[in-house]
């Protein structure tokens, strides 16, 4: 257990205290409030706040994944005739390269000098240059979940494990250097589809959940070199957001009190880094047969001034931020339009100018894009109605200017430009993949 006053801490205090990659601003954190948006749109488009429109550029294939760097190069990947294909963008919309990264096709990622990382679910992973050719190509023979390339270069993979016929399901957490050589590798027992995310100084935090098929309580080992955690009558689910150094020694783990009247939740999900250090991350309250129509989160670790009232199963997500040593910095929540709807967080990315954040209103039908500031005020809000012509809309990421991207594919003609001017853009049968930026007025 670390001595540190400032222990790494979400509503139960925890081992370890993580020090800030930077020193953080003071108005991050200034005044620790909770925000609570009006509700979401009925279904017209409606822009809020400074945005801007910046480019769309329209590619060759299909597909909705991209990737953003922190200087706002774009890698999109693209289904081209059964082919996978990647894109990388300039900030601007430039073509830096354009080449086919078949077998690895499921996950693609920026690296430092304009190389990308690619993998395959399958467990193949691939670092190619900015002219396409492949640098080093590794076999990791597991399920992998997630990708992460952290500034110095070096590739972090998590991956789930639940065909051995000895152990129980489990998640791995790899570090492979620059060159492709084996860095380390943890085991966290029990765990399931652990979400990754980097930081400056090479700090990894890996948001995670139990792996436990059985009704009977649970508890999971998040701590790679801990032992089993104690099982919560009633609880039937856990989660974590684990924090390990560059050298995989854990130096913080947040986790959420579980309630028996809550037995699938609440949860994390997805955990991103601000640039300043801070870590957003996703709440999930699924709910279950016991659980009440409201629930209350503490979010706080100080105690129970900040509390987030979730109605279940409408609005079953909210953010929470906390500075780099833990401490509550500030909490959204977002309300359905009405006790029909749901609104449910569907992407999450952070960087130095702030959070993006993708509300998915009422099933898919309507996408709210936001961008928050450090501090959590909103700077701009688009929704955006589904009319069947855009498909697969995703949130690719915020680069440190505050430009966001969106990333999928649409069919016919589309006006891009959220705003009273015009940017129209055809589909044909070759051309349906679009990346699209938006960007704070002042922004570039």
């Amino acid at each position: 257990m670390s001595s540190c006053t400032a222990a790494w801490t979400l509503a139960v205090t925890v081992a370890g205290c993580g020090a800030p990659a930077e020193a953080p601003t003071a108005d991050i954190c200034a005044g620790a409030e909770l925000h609570d948006d009006p509700p979401l749109m009925d279904g017209s488009d409606s822009v809020r706040g400074c945005l801007a429109y910046g480019w769309t550029r329209v590619l060759v294939g299909s597909g909705s994944f991209a990737s953003v760097a922190p200087d706002g190069t774009v890698a999109a990947l693209s289904n081209v005739s059964g082919s996978s294909w990647v894109t990388v963008l300039s900030w601007d919309g430039e073509t830096l390269g354009s080449f086919p990264i078949d077998p690895t096709g499921d996950i693609v990622r920026i690296a430092p000098g304009g190389g990308v990382v690619a993998a395959s679910f399958t467990g193949r992973i691939r670092r190619f240059a900015p002219s396409g050719n492949v640098e080093w190509s590794i076999d990791a023979g597991a399920s992998i979940s997630d990708l992460a390339v952290s500034p110095d270069g070096a590739v972090l993979i998590s991956e789930y494990v639940d065909d051995s016929p000895t152990e129980a399901a489990h998640g791995v957490l790899s570090r492979y250097d620059a060159d492709g050589t084996t860095g380390w590798s943890k085991t966290i027992r029990h765990a399931a589809a652990p979400a990754l995310a980097t930081r400056a100084d090479g700090a990894v935090a890996m948001t995670t959940r139990d792996a436990c098929s059985s009704p009977e309580p649970c508890r999971a080992s998040f701590d790679p070199n801990g032992a089993d955690g104690p099982m919560v009558p009633g609880a039937q689910a856990a989660s974590a957001v684990v924090l390990l150094d560059a050298s995989g020694q854990t130096i913080g783990i947040s986790d959420l009190d579980q309630d028996p009247q809550h037995p699938q939740g609440p949860l994390f999900v997805k955990s991103s880094f601000m640039g300043l250090g801070a870590l957003t991350a996703e709440i999930r309250a699924w709910g279950g047969a016991t659980t009440p129509e409201k629930i209350e989160i503490d979010v706080d670790p100080n105690g129970d001034a900040h509390r987030i009232s979730m109605d279940l199963p409408a609005s079953p997500d909210a953010l929470i931020t906390l500075d780099p040593r833990g401490s509550f910095c500030w909490a959204r929540h977002f309300a359905p339009m009405d006790d029909t709807a749901r609104a449910q967080i569907i992407g999450l990315f952070a960087s130095r100018a702030g959070v993006a954040v993708d509300v998915n209103g009422d099933v898919y039908k309507v996408h709210h894009v936001l961008h928050l500031s450090p501090s959590g005020q909103i700077v701009w809000r688009l929704d955006r109605a589904n009319d069947g012509s855009m498909n697969d809309v995703a949130l690719a990421g915020i680069d440190d200017t505050g430009d966001v991207v969106l990333s999928g594919r649409f069919d016919g003609a589309e006006d891009f430009d959220p705003g009273s001017a015009t940017d129209v853009k055809s589909a044909d049968e070759s051309h349906r993949r679009y990346i699209t930026v938006l960007r704070p007025c002042t922004a570039r």
